[in-house]
């Protein structure tokens, strides 16, 4: 693939990954995070996920969508802190479509932390933590989340393997409620930085880790994913990342999430 071919399949990627965010699950975030980070690099990200109403039993899940905005900045060359604001369908009440009709609105504030354990390198694997607590506004009937996961990556120079094994913990106030597990996994080869092929796999609802729910309660998705990155932009670096993830379990639907990113 020469230059101006990568480039314009860059651009054709961008405008899907694009077209997923203004079409925009769970308190549950579609991405597979690298334990590495850049020292002193801010980013902006807009996401966007929706949820398809066929489940791999054949069995009616209802259509979700969900978009939100990031703001992160590197911290003492290890720490990775965000902030987020996201929207939702369902939250801003009906709309004009009529009765029913849901519309994206504001839904909850997200506060999120990445620390990179290990320098990149220096062990056979490279080890991180990431943890989030996400707060719903006080008019949803939702409760807070709290999100820990450990972050595993070791690349082979051609390609990264990634696992991140986690726990959700819903926050009700007066109720002592069961951590859930959770996973995320992803393999991304190395092809132009332009565009990397991979493959993406989440598992949420798990149950709690060593005592599992039925298969038929759990939440798991799997399936191809693509990344890319314009490394010189007027001074500034374009990301993205894209994945359409099927259902694993009759209690998943089909998942496209996308993520568009601005670091400088």
């Amino acid at each position: 693939m020469d230059t101006q071919q990568a480039k314009t399949c860059f651009a054709l990627i961008v405008a899907i990954v694009s077209a997923l965010l203004i079409t925009p699950s769970t308190a549950f975030a579609y991405k597979v995070y690298s334990p590495i980070v850049t020292p002193d690099e801010t980013a902006v990200e807009f996401w966007g996920d929706a949820t398809g109403e066929s489940t791999s039993s054949g069995a009616k899940k209802p259509e979700y969508k969900r978009g939100h905005v990031e703001l992160r900045h590197t911290f003492f060359d290890r720490l990775d802190l965000g902030i987020w604001m996201v929207a939702e369908s369902g939250a801003g009440g009906t709309s004009a479509g009529g009765e029913g009709a849901e519309s994206m609105g504001y839904s909850r504030t997200k506060v999120s932390a990445l620390y990179q354990i290990t320098d990149k390198g220096a062990h056979f694997v490279d080890a991180g933590i990431y943890l989030d607590y996400q707060k719903f506004k006080d008019s949803l009937p939702n409760d807070d989340f709290l999100n820990v996961s450990l972050l595993f990556e070791k690349d082979f120079g051609g390609y990264v393997l990634n696992f991140s094994p986690g726990i959700r913990k819903q926050m009700t106030a007066g109720m002592e409620i069961p951590e859930v597990a959770t996973y995320a996994a992803g393999f991304k080869y190395r092809y132009h930085e332009l565009f990397n092929p991979g493959f993406e796999a989440y598992g949420i609802s798990l149950g709690q880790w060593g005592n599992f729910a039925p298969s038929s309660e759990q939440q798991q998705n799997a399936g191809p994913a693509f990344y890319g990155e314009l490394k010189d932009f007027y001074g500034y670096k374009i990301g993205y990342q894209g994945a359409i993830l099927f259902p694993l379990t009759t209690n998943s639907a089909t998942i496209a999430s996308g993520v568009l990113e601005i670091k400088f």
